[in-house]
């Protein structure tokens, strides 16, 4: 390459390389200080995209699995609820077997019958006061009831929890039906209590399987937010040890170019030297 006094060409390449150089040392300095390969759409705009997208549908899994989450809490406090449910119908049930005694006094079945009367006042109280977050989940009002459990629209899994309430469950109104001052009353009471317990486990299962359900579906949005998030990792995250080596790389060839830039700077300086020389 010629050299020339009025136009150093070898310093404006090697300014030219050098600015370069600086500009890749810049983005190895900003990627590891980031952790991140895209830090703008300048740097890969179809990757972010794509990655934007990935994180709108991670946040949606997250917001899904709390969803999930809360339909296994109310699940969970409906099925200790119907626990209850079945110890004082099975108390029930106990009293009308004692009742059923022929040695049994008027007194004694009144008080039995008092005990009875007792038992059903707290299975409708279960009914209707068991709830969660304001909602009554055994009075036979929790019907319907649509739970977001992906990121789409349509994405909703829909709950009904039956009546658990003496009528719900066909002993009729407090003290009409479950009857032990007789023993005749007694043995009918039998019957009635084995089917509302029959009753009373159906709605526990059905409980039971909505439990299991939401459980898989959180499980199932865990795989799936684990694989997308990966995915966004993949184009995302800056490979720290190639960053690294670049950056080091890059650092020894901006050093090398300031070295060199100043010697271009010179060379002009020496042709005027040598021309004015005698």
């Amino acid at each position: 390459m010629p050299i020339t006094i009025s136009t150093n060409v070898v310093a404006i390449g090697v300014r030219r390389s050098l600015g370069k150089t600086s500009a890749a040392l810049g983005q190895n300095f900003l990627r590891l200080a980031s952790g991140l390969r895209v830090n703008s759409a300048a740097d890969d705009a179809g990757s972010l995209g794509v990655a934007d997208r990935l994180t709108t549908d991670i946040r949606g899994l997250s917001k899904a699995s709390q969803n999930a989450n809360e339909g296994v809490s109310l699940a969970q406090v409906a099925d200790s609820a119907l626990a209850e449910t079945i110890n004082s119908m099975q108390r029930i049930r106990d009293l009308a077997v004692e009742a059923t005694g022929g040695t049994k006094s008027l007194t004694d079945r009144q008080n039995l019958q008092i005990e009875v009367e007792e038992m059903i006042a707290e299975v409708d109280r279960i009914a209707t006061e068991v709830k969660y977050n304001g909602l009554r989940l055994l009075a036979g009002s929790f019907a319907n009831m649509d739970f977001q459990i992906g990121i789409d629209a349509g994405d909703t899994m829909r709950v009904t929890f039956l009546g658990a309430s003496t009528q719900k469950v066909g002993l009729g109104p407090t003290g009409n039906s479950a009857q032990v001052s007789t023993t005749t009353q007694a043995t009918r009471t039998i019957l009635l209590i084995d089917s509302a317990l029959d009753s009373i486990t159906s709605i526990r299962a059905t409980i039971g399987g909505v439990q299991n359900r939401f459980e898989s579906i959180i499980n199932q949005i865990q795989t799936m937010s684990d694989a997308y998030t990966s995915a966004r990792s993949g184009m995302m995250d800056a490979n720290i040890a190639k960053e690294t080596a670049e950056m080091t790389r890059n650092m020894i060839l901006q050093q090398a170019g300031v070295a060199i830039l100043a010697q271009a700077n010179l060379q002009p300086q020496l042709l005027l030297q040598l021309i004015r020389a005698p």
